[in-house]
């Protein structure tokens, strides 16, 4: 599946089964191979869960139907912790760990985790 398809079913995909979650997102095509489809890193730029529906673990289970959408689509997903929306900042980095995200350690990213599944 190309990007632009993969991008428009994921964005589907949270309309249907998540209507509670709003979920900001950047697509990266990594390279494409011989039949023009693309290696993609999706980068979770924002995740937001109505405030009537919050601490229920709906942005949980979001997440981790997202890893399995991902390790089905074999596309990577990149976060960055950040207290800018008024998360804190230390939650999000062990909400993160416990997903099976991990400390990306490249020198050019900031604080970033990339979902680290295939080797558990």
């Amino acid at each position: 599946m190309n990007m632009p398809r993969m991008q428009k079913a994921f964005d589907d995909f949270i309309k249907v089964f998540f209507p509670d979650v709003m979920c900001w997102t950047t697509w990266h095509p990594v390279g494409t191979d011989l039949a023009s489809t693309y290696k993609v890193s999706v980068s979770v730029d924002k995740i937001e869960v109505k405030k009537r529906r919050r601490n229920r673990g709906i942005g949980t289970r979001f997440l981790k139907m997202l890893l399995i959408l991902a390790d089905q689509c074999g596309f990577d997903v990149v976060l960055s912790p950040s207290g800018q929306f008024g998360g804190d900042v230390v939650k999000l980095r062990r909400w993160y760990w416990r997903l099976g995200f991990r400390e990306n350690t490249c020198s050019w990213a900031e604080f970033r985790y990339k979902a680290n599944r295939r080797n558990k």
